[in-house]
């Protein structure tokens, strides 16, 4: 019978986060420990969990796995369910504070089933599946629109949004291709 740390392991390798997000221990050393609250090495606040919790997801949307991920679940609807998905390219000038604000607000905006890959603090990837070009424009603007109202000290918000069609019918959708159009006329 397999230890609880190679179950851990096992469920881990199902997922697809990086190791140091899947090995989230109770007492906070990463250290691939499995084991519930009663195995804890020292006890754990819910401050230092919570925050560790952030950090980590912060990062697994900078991991470059997930945005051939996002590719492939692009693809994937497109081949077995002939269902349309769109890119999406959010990039502002460079040092801006408000952009990753704008990106965060996005973030929490979305179906669960779209996903955020984020390149810099001002540059992220979104995939909205199940939708046209048409409709993936009006959930942006709406979003945006409402991302004006909540924060009216933000002004107008100098971002580039840019569209990339995944149709019916198209090749595996490859971060060579989609970048560039998504990303060449961005602000500089």
């Amino acid at each position: 019978m397999p230890s609880g740390a190679e179950r851990a392991v096992k469920a881990a390798r199902r997922c697809d986060l990086p190791p140091r997000v899947r090995c989230l221990t109770v007492d906070g050393t990463g250290a691939g420990r499995a084991g519930g609250f009663k195995n804890a090495a020292r006890p754990v606040d819910d401050a230092g969990m919570i925050g560790q919790v952030v950090q980590t997801s912060e990062a697994a949307k900078r991991d470059p796995r997930r945005l051939r991920a996002l590719m492939d679940r692009a693809f994937l609807l497109m081949r077995e369910h002939k269902l349309g998905s769109v890119f999406i390219g959010i990039a502002g000038p460079e040092g801006d504070l408000l952009i990753p604000e704008f990106i965060a607000f996005l973030e929490s905006q979305l179906r669960v089933e779209d996903g955020i890959f984020v390149l810099t603090r001002e540059r992220a990837v979104l995939l909205l599946t199940d939708v046209d070009l048409e409709q993936a424009k009006q959930v942006v603007d709406r979003i945006r629109d409402d991302f004006g109202n909540r924060f009216p000290t933000a002004g107008d918000l100098p971002v580039s949004i840019r569209f990339h069609a995944v149709r019916a019918g198209g090749k595996q959708p490859t971060a060579k291709a989609i970048l560039p159009k998504l990303f060449s006329a961005a602000l500089h």
